[in-house]
């Protein structure tokens, strides 16, 4: 069950709130911080010391790090399900015997990836229950095929 806020906690909410956009310069009152399951929940950012830095990792896209072999594996039975699978879609949505082959998978530099693309058709698109966006390419003879097929040829 979650836990419920007191008046005093919903106040010094509200006050840092106020604070934060310019409407009183009053320092705020260091309570006791507030938690919600486990996470620990601070009351707005602190007055008292500098900030502390965040932390990152630089990484170089023109030399991406390698995919070990067991995740290179992975990768290969994923692109070969997904390949079935729209095989399967594309037979019954244009009504004619479509077969896919996964040729290989393999990490380039996203730079040499771009040089490689010449005349086809990059399609961001979300996938519903996961975070983020994925691209799909198409060459234009599949993308005129596919249309072609649809309307009739």
């Amino acid at each position: 069950m979650a836990d419920v806020l007191s008046q005093s906690e919903i106040e010094a909410l509200l006050a840092s709130l106020s604070a934060d956009t310019g409407g009183s310069s009053a320092p705020l009152d260091a309570g006791p911080a507030m938690s919600m399951g486990s996470m620990p929940m601070s009351m707005g950012p602190s007055r008292a010391g500098p900030a502390r830095p965040i932390s990152y990792e630089v990484y170089d896209f023109r030399r991406p790090d390698k995919f070990s072999k067991d995740q290179l594996r992975t990768l290969q039975i994923t692109h070969e399900t997904f390949a079935r699978l729209l095989a399967s879609s594309l037979s019954g949505y244009l009504r004619t015997m479509v077969h896919i082959d996964l040729i290989s998978v393999e990490q380039v530099p996203y730079d040499e990836y771009m040089r490689f693309l010449s005349s086809s058709i990059l399609n961001v698109f979300s996938l519903a229950p996961l975070e983020g966006q994925a691209i799909l390419e198409l060459d234009f003879g599949i993308v005129f095929t596919v249309i072609d097929r649809l309307l009739g040829g």
